[in-house]
């Protein structure tokens, strides 16, 4: 079937004709936001259909929202979004996070349609899938924020009309019980590794409450043993085979506490062996190196491999396992023992104000995943107030009183 033209057409109006697959289709020229010549196709079944899509793309245009190329996918663009705007502006962990979701779950699902056709509904269907098959919450409000915020950027360049994750929810997140050491596990597992080369790291994880690429991060220079305080500065995370040296997840990350006399004890005890690991490793030990605002430069780290290197992540949890077998304890994660120091600051009435100190949390966190201690000690206040008023106890009932003066009158 050949190709059917219209006549000609005013240049706002575009040219439409009648294509071979039997739909219809209008074109438009048009300058984008950098002066550039682009053409523009709009497709219906009716030539009413399309007849009209050339003008309001000029109308909107008018308006500064430039005319959708529907040849851009959401996948080709998500590529570019993360090397151009996403990498410059995000921690190497937190870009990782964002690379792999995309490759996993956003591209797979989302990256063949054209921008201008992802839509509500479609975003929706997407995470309610995502849910539906097993995958976590938080990992779906995630995927959410990544959609969310690559759209609004393609918004913001005017390659698209709107941003559509702007008005679907995010799934919503139950927030997973802790499982932290009881106090009888943690005194099991502090004498375990009673010996242990790497004994220092996992005492000041549990008497500290640190992150694992926070303790990966400490240099001796952090470490003040006269005042026994001990400061959190940065954090260490590997990605994609480089060792980065960055600031701490959060702003109230950095930090300063006080060494427990048990921690500052196993610090020191672990300075003399590394000493020792120096002398023996002669020409293996290995200067720990790390990328800090894109230049590399040496760690004097406390915590490092036998042959001075930053510690693996995997390595330290194989350890951090065969120690938990060892003793008989169930598995934990090593981010358990940042929970496990929470709950045992709980439990030992130290303020909850302090413990969001020494953990460098804010105050939503704390009382979202500690809810059951924190009652608890609500309760205890309370039966301790009972115990300190009940001498004087509270009569019930109304004290019936007569007015002075006052006496029988007769009728």
């Amino acid at each position: 079937m050949a190709t059917k033209k219209t006549g000609k057409r005013g240049n706002s109006e575009g040219s439409i004709r009648l294509r071979e697959d039997g739909r219809w289709e209008a074109r438009l020229r048009y300058r984008d936001a950098n002066g550039i010549s682009r053409r523009k196709s709009f497709f219906g079944q009716t030539q009413r259909e399309v007849i009209t899509k050339p003008a309001e793309a000029r109308q909107q245009q008018t308006k500064g929202i430039q005319p959708t190329d529907d040849r851009l996918t959401f996948g080709k663009y998500l590529a570019g979004w993360l090397e151009n705007v996403a990498a410059p502006a995000l921690k190497p962990s937190t870009l990782a996070s964002y690379e792999f979701l995309c490759r996993k779950h956003i591209v797979p699902s989302l990256g063949h349609l054209p921008m201008s056709k992802i839509d509500p509904q479609t975003l929706r269907r997407f995470l309610a899938s995502k849910v539906d098959s097993g995958l976590s919450g938080r990992s779906a409000q995630y995927i959410h924020a990544i959609v969310r915020k690559s759209l609004s950027d393609a918004l913001r360049d005017g390659l698209v009309v709107r941003n559509v994750a702007s008005l679907v929810r995010a799934p919503r997140v139950q927030a997973k019980p802790v499982d932290p050491l009881t106090p009888d596990q943690v005194r099991l597992m502090l004498t375990a590794i009673q010996g242990d080369r790497l004994e220092a790291l996992f005492t000041v994880a549990v008497a500290l409450g640190l992150r694992q690429g926070e303790c990966f991060a400490l240099q001796w220079c952090d470490i003040d043993f006269e005042t026994r305080v001990l400061h959190v500065r940065h954090g260490l995370t590997r990605s994609k085979g480089r060792v980065i040296l960055d600031t701490p997840k959060t702003k109230k990350a950095v930090r300063a506490v006080s060494l427990p006399a048990v921690a500052a004890a196993a610090l020191q005890a672990h300075r003399h062996r590394q000493e020792l690991e120096r002398e023996f490793a002669g020409s293996r030990w290995v200067p720990a190196m790390a990328e800090k605002n894109g230049k590399l430069i040496e760690l004097d780290l406390v915590f490092r491999s036998s042959t001075g290197t930053p510690l693996d992540s995997r390595n330290v949890t194989q350890r951090f396992q065969a120690i938990l077998k060892g003793c008989g304890l169930p598995r934990h994660r090593f981010h358990d023992l940042r929970h496990s120091a929470a709950t045992l600051l709980l439990v030992q009435g130290v303020h909850p104000r302090a413990i969001q100190q020494i953990l460098g949390w804010d105050q939503g966190v704390m009382l979202e995943r500690y809810t059951h201690l924190v009652d608890e000690i609500r309760m205890d206040a309370a039966n301790k107030m009972d115990a300190i008023l009940k001498p004087v106890g509270v009569k019930l009932g109304v004290k019936n009183e007569k007015p002075a003066g006052s006496g029988s009158v007769s009728h």
